[in-house]
């Protein structure tokens, strides 16, 4: 069975000359499930000043920044489902996976909104590495072309 995103890729990836890249990105991807924060214990006490802080359409930012600030979550990139699969971050705090933008920014500015559907992880940075993502590629939050271009496509 071909994975949601699979398809999706295989019509971005037209070019020959980004074929690694979307080669990468389909051989990493992993459906994943993302819950709602409130369903885990350490989580769920994030203070009301945290959440606040959390903006629309900077899932990259509010996810790399919280896993920054918060001891045992992680940073994870990928795609989440809206009616295209869009690149998009969120975190991890061990197995569970849970998205901040989406629950919080998304429904704060639309509550109607339903959120993303499904979820397809790529990679996932632990809070060790986050500094050197960040050096490296410039940014806060490194996005996939960021990861590809400093971290995978210089192995190859």
């Amino acid at each position: 069975m071909q994975h949601w995103v699979y398809g999706h890729l295989e019509l971005l990836n037209l070019a020959p000359a980004q074929r690694a890249y979307f080669e990468w990105l389909k051989d990493s991807y992993q459906e994943t499930t993302v819950e709602s924060y409130l369903m885990h214990p350490e989580i769920s006490t994030l203070g009301k000043r945290r959440l606040k802080a959390v903006k629309i359409k900077q899932c990259f930012q509010n996810a790399f920044t919280l896993a920054l600030e918060t001891p045992g979550v992680s940073y994870v990139v990928g795609f989440a489902q809206s009616f295209i699969p869009v690149p998009h971050a969120w975190n991890a705090c061990g197995d569970f996976h849970f998205d901040l933008t989406a629950e919080i920014a998304m429904k704060r500015h639309s509550p109607d909104n339903p959120g993303f559907s499904k979820y397809a992880s790529i990679y996932r940075l632990e809070r060790e590495d986050l500094e050197e993502a960040m050096f490296r590629c410039e940014v806060m939050g490194p996005e996939l072309a960021d990861y590809w271009k400093h971290f995978i496509r210089t192995k190859t």
